[in-house]
This record gives C-alpha cells, structure tokens and sequence, in this order.
C-alpha cells in the first residue's frame, strides 16, 4: 500500500508532534513492506532524516500558503486537498484529527481529545471552523479513527455517536528508555515539575496557589515549582498569579525545552505534578512513570485510565488537595519509593513500537484488498 502521512504537526511543538514523530519513526522502523509518504510544509528534524532515506519513504512538501485571498483557511484546505488528491495514496493518516477539508481518498484520523466540545470555555472562539465544520466532517469521512484511550473513545461515542467498531483505541508511547542517558542530577536543585502549555485547561493557576500554600506551611524555602511549556491561551493570568502570591523566585518558567532537557528535568525532580482538568491521554505522566518519578495528578479524564493505581490522586479542583499531595508525596519516602515502583511496571504497558505495531493493523484494515507496496 502507499500510505500518506500528515507530519505538519512535527513542526510544531506539543503532544501531537510528539505522538507523530515517535509514530513515523517507529512505523518507518517496523514496516518494510508499504510504501510511505510524508507530507510536510517546511524542514523536518535530522533525526528523523536518517529514516526517511530507506527504499519505501519518500518525503513530499505541501503548497505553501497564499494569503490575500479573500478566503485564505479555506483556500488553504482546498489547496492541500488537491495536492493530496493527485498522490495516489491508498490511505492517508491525520494525526492532528482534521482531514483537508476536500480529501476524497481513504483516510484514518487520530484524536486525541476532545475537550474543546466539552469545554469551549477553555479555547478562544477563533476555533469555530474546525470545531463546528472540519472535525465533524472529518469524524464522518475517516474509514477509521485513532482513539488515545478508552476515554476518549467514550467521548467519540458520546459527542457524535461515533459507532463503536469504527474507533480502534491505541495507546500513546513514553520515552524511549534506550535513549535516556543514566540519571543526570540537577546538584544543588530542589524542585517538583509540571509539564504543559500555559493555558486554563492544564489548571496552572490552582496548582501554583497549591504550591504557596505547600511552600509556605512547610518552610520550604529551597524547593521551587519548574514549569516547562510554551505560553499559550490566556497565559498571562497564569503569571499574574505567581505575582500576586509573591512567589516570582520559587515558581521558574523555562518556556519549550529540547527533548534531551526535558528528561533531565524530569530525571531530577522530586515529583511530577500534573492537576489537568482534561486529557485526552496525558503523555507527561507516563514519560514520569517510564524514569519512576513519582506522578501527582487528577483521577479525572483519560488520567485515571492511563496512570491506574501507580499515581496519588488529588482534586483538580481544589488547591488544598493538591497541596495535601504534595506533603504526602513528598514527605512520605515510602509512598514515594512504591509510586516508583508502581509506576515503572504502569509505563511498560505504553511503547511506541506497540503503538506503530497497531497503527499498522488499522491501515491493513482500511486498505483491505490492497496489496502491499512491497514484498
């Protein structure tokens, strides 16, 4: 089969680059027999190059964009439309959950949540057009749609009455443990960490009150909350907060980190704490479940599923559970050594390698009857 591939979303950076990339790495790796093609707008990483350089990959780059037409998005869907149109894909694959809005070939989706119907509060209303028009037709035109977790696929059943043999649940991957230097100590740094956008969703005011009220009772006067993420919606309500509490010293922003730092920074922190109202499946939990460092987070969404017993769970809502998690975690080095434990066996049952592994099976699924590219 020749299967497509959007790989737009790598260019970016997030939760949905990171699934594409560790997805097209792994797909590349284990699959000898499809042809694949890569679509991207701009560079890719050089990691990634080394891939794309076998027999069966080729890499191909989308229209750019032309502004100044009177209806630049939707132009823009049209042209990439009708560039993938004339590939000849047997299948194509949307990562990010939205299909050109013309495509007219066999097509997968990958959703990967889908809080902004269930919560639209948390999303600027610029993102009218996907959410009422290219997600509801894309839901409607996949052969096939990805669900990240078994939440999620409750969501697709419940919101849009997604039939039930149309969704294939797979989970996301963590880190790559072959990659990950041995342990790479911050000397001299006491800290817990989070890992997320700055936006309403991930909850970052309540967990940075939860932190003063933490930081303050205990006299902790070395620990530091380390944020890690790029600003997004309504971020500056997010550093007013840490102003207003006088916590500008304690609480550090680093903005995007690269790969590499992100894992040192989860290597020497005492305790991932991730209070998101709603995840669609929670990636940062399970790369701190993969180090066994201790993960502090809601039972709520996809979360409970993801993490099951190897996490303490606290109130998103309430800055005093969080606060309450804190001590207890991080004064308890008994609960913290069996949340390690409990999550190092948790993270074996998430790969990236199982994730491709199946994401093969749906395109066998939706090509049925075709051959394969290759034998």
């Amino acid at each position: 089969m020749r299967i497509g591939i959007d790989c737009r979303s790598m260019q970016t950076r997030g939760g949905i680059a990171v699934y594409t990339h560790n997805l097209v790495k792994n797909l590349l790796i284990q699959d000898k027999f499809n042809d694949y093609v890569l679509f991207f707008d701009a560079s890719y990483s050089q990691e990634l190059k080394k891939h794309t350089e076998q027999e069966n990959c080729s890499v191909k780059y989308f229209p750019k964009k032309i502004w100044g037409h009177g209806l630049p998005f939707l132009y823009s869907h049209y042209r990439v439309s009708n560039f993938l149109n004339k590939q000849n894909l047997d299948v194509f694959h949307a990562p990010t959950g939205s299909l050109p809005f013309f495509y007219r070939g066999r097509a997968v989706i990958t959703i990967h949540d889908l809080a902004i119907y269930k919560h639209p509060e948390w999303f600027p209303a610029g993102q009218w057009f996907a959410k009422r028009i290219v997600v509801p037709k894309s839901l409607k035109r996949a052969k096939m749609i990805i669900a990240v977790s078994e939440a999620t696929e409750r969501d697709l059943q419940d919101l849009f009455h997604i039939p039930k043999p149309k969704i294939k649940v797979i989970y996301e991957g963590g880190l790559d443990l072959a990659r990950v230097a041995k342990k790479l100590e911050n000397k001299g740094q006491d800290y817990i960490l989070t890992i997320s956008t700055l936006e309403p969703r991930k909850n970052l005011t309540r967990l940075i009150e939860a932190f003063g009220l933490y930081y303050r009772k205990n006299h902790q006067n070395k620990l530091k909350l380390v944020i890690v993420g790029g600003e997004g919606w309504k971020f500056k309500e997010i550093y007013q907060t840490v102003a207003d509490l006088g916590l500008q010293k304690q609480v550090i922003f680093t903005g995007f980190v690269s790969e590499k730092r992100k894992i040192t920074l989860l290597q020497g922190a005492r305790a991932l704490v991730f209070p998101s109202f709603y995840e669609g499946f929670g990636l940062p939990v399970v790369e701190a479940m993969s180090l066994g460092v201790p993960v502090i987070c809601g039972q709520n969404s996809a979360l409970g599923e993801i993490c099951d017993n190897a996490a303490y769970f606290i109130d998103p809502y309430s800055a005093p559970s969080i606060a309450q998690g804190l001590r207890k975690v991080l004064g308890d080095r008994d609960l913290q050594s069996k949340l390690k434990v409990k999550g190092l066996k948790r993270a074996e049952n998430f790969s990236w390698r199982k994730c491709a592994g199946k994401t093969i099976e749906v395109y066998r699924s939706v090509g049925a009857g075709l051959a394969p590219a290759r034998t």
